[in-house]
């Protein structure tokens, strides 16, 4: 593979703007090689010299100047190189630190956003609690209604020939009784129905904590 020294030596040395003449000169003026109808062109009034002495002048300035470049420019260069990987490694730091001191701040906030949800949560559970002792204690009536009014029924329908008069006066009497309270007893009479809305979580605690996580990344 040639090196770059090489693909500069072997280069191609004919103008591609006039039918690939031959590049005889070389304009001080824009610094590139031009052949004889440059030099009648757009070069015609610039600073030319031809390609022989432009060389003969470089190979005396050229060594002086690479010797000048390496030694005196290239170290500075190369001290910037070494601040620009240390402005890297600053900010790669100071990423690590601010992504450690977040990470701590969300947790943090987790845990106080799990508190809330967690409180919240309770008192909907003790809601619910306190609805459902009301309808379990009305379900425990009815059922014992029901049990009751199918026994009773079953027996006068069955022993009404042999039961006594009176025993079946009473009987009708406390069957009637007990089958108004049964039909009075209806799931949704009852106002205990708890319904859980956005609106119950404590909104303002929530929005107080973004606004605080707002002002920790604006003080960033």
């Amino acid at each position: 593979m040639a090196t770059s020294s090489e693909a500069f030596r072997f280069a191609l040395h004919t103008c591609e703007n006039h039918d690939q003449k031959e590049l005889i000169g070389y304009c001080k003026t824009c610094q590139e090689k031009i052949c004889s109808s440059c030099i009648k062109g757009k070069h015609a009034t610039h600073d030319w010299e031809t390609i022989t002495d432009i060389l003969r002048e470089k190979k005396r300035s050229l060594p002086k100047e690479c010797k000048e470049i390496r030694t005196s420019i290239l170290p500075g260069l190369r001290g910037e190189l070494s601040r620009f990987d240390t402005k890297i490694k600053e900010e790669n730091v100071r990423f690590e630190q601010t992504e450690a001191t977040l990470n701590g701040s969300r947790q943090s906030y987790i845990s106080k956003i799990n508190r809330l949800f967690d409180d919240k949560i309770n008192e909907c559970r003790q809601s619910t609690d306190a609805a459902t002792r009301i309808y379990k204690d009305k379900r425990d009536d009815l059922k014992q209604k029901v049990e009751f009014l199918d026994v009773m029924t079953t027996s006068l329908d069955a022993d009404i020939d042999t039961l006594p008069e009176h025993d079946i006066l009473d009987m009708e009497k406390e069957m009637r009784e007990e089958l108004e309270k049964a039909l009075s007893y209806r799931a949704d009479k009852y106002m205990c129905i708890t319904v859980f809305l956005p609106g119950l979580m404590d909104e303002q605690a929530l929005e107080n904590m973004i606004g605080e996580i707002h002002n920790m990344f604006m003080e960033e």
